[in-house]
């Protein structure tokens, strides 16, 4: 039976999703690039040392990152007390719709019966696709796909392997954004939870039998599940 999101779980406002922003959104990207961020006395003093030494005093920033505790499979970075895991929204506020590299990942969750959970999206109204997520600074693509299945289904899943790698994509978002995507294809199992599209991303969730999967919305996620049809592994494009 698919899992659905009811009206009044639905985004209020129409751009909101995987790249879409809203107004508050953005007025706090704006106080993030706006606000000054400064080195605690600790940090200058460590600057200091590395300068005294020829070292880039650059790393001592990169030190003063404390990793803390965000969503499931992922983590949350700060730098001078503000938080980086939105990551490419900072980007984009910056850039606007300028093409990007972008790196992500696709998932591949199989039941019992062999088939293969699909995602109809939010950004793509209507299509749909396998669960997948950009990858979000000081991460790694297994934490970013555990995090992006807890995100979008509610499920806790682990990483099993590695099925390929696609970055054979250029892609054109509703919104007008434009990314190259580099992706790894990951098989996964799940651990543990209840399905659930109670989420912006999500308007519904389904299994399918591989072979009676809708259409997907692009290339990259149909050529990673004829793969995963043809039980072709390591596959790289």
């Amino acid at each position: 039976m698919p899992i659905t999101r009811s009206l009044a779980q639905k985004p209020a406002h129409k751009d909101l999703g995987r790249n879409g922003q809203n107004r508050a959104a953005r007025l706090w990207r704006l106080m993030f690039w706006f606000t000054p961020i400064t080195r605690s006395p600790a940090q200058k003093s460590a600057c200091k040392d590395l300068k005294r030494n020829g070292q880039n005093p650059a790393i001592t920033l990169k030190a003063a990152y404390t990793p803390t505790s965000n969503r499931a499979g992922s983590r949350l970075l700060f730098l001078g007390g503000f938080p980086l895991a939105d990551y490419v929204k900072q980007i984009r506020a910056k850039v606007g719709h300028t093409p990007l590299i972008m790196a992500g990942v696709i998932g591949i969750l199989a039941d019992e019966a062999g088939r293969v959970l699909f995602q109809q999206r939010s950004d793509f109204k209507g299509q749909w696709g396998l669960i997948s997520g950009t990858i979000e600074y000081g991460e790694t693509p297994a934490q970013t796909m555990i995090r992006e299945f807890k995100e979008e289904t509610n499920l806790t899943v682990k990483v099993v392997s590695l099925l390929g790698v696609d970055g054979d994509l250029i892609l054109t978002y509703p919104n007008g954004d434009v990314a190259q995507w580099l992706c790894p294809v990951f098989l996964v199992k799940q651990l543990g939870g209840e399905l659930s599209a109670d989420n912006d991303e999500t308007e519904e969730l389904q299994y399918f039998a591989p072979s009676e999967a809708p259409r997907l919305f692009n290339q990259q996620h149909r050529a990673a599940l004829a793969h995963f049809i043809a039980d072709e592994t390591g596959y790289f494009d």
